[in-house]
């Protein structure tokens, strides 16, 4: 976990973890990151590594 701040209004954080299965075929990375500005961005940015490359990354668009 990191958090940290630019000014006294604006400040971030993020969360990184990964997860592997027993059997060898589950291996998923996780990438969480905000922002806090009177609003917040919070958005959860994920990996499947046995996927295809082009189905590997799922990143959400737009407000949480």
């Amino acid at each position: 976990m990191l958090v940290g701040s630019f000014t006294e209004k604006l400040s971030f954080a993020g969360i990184l973890a990964n997860q592997w299965g027993n059997n060898g075929k589950f291996n998923t990375m996780s990438l969480q990151p905000m922002l806090f500005y009177s609003l917040a961005y919070n958005a959860v940015i994920s990996a499947d590594w046995e996927a295809s490359s082009s189905n590997c990354w799922t990143v959400p668009l737009g407000p949480s």
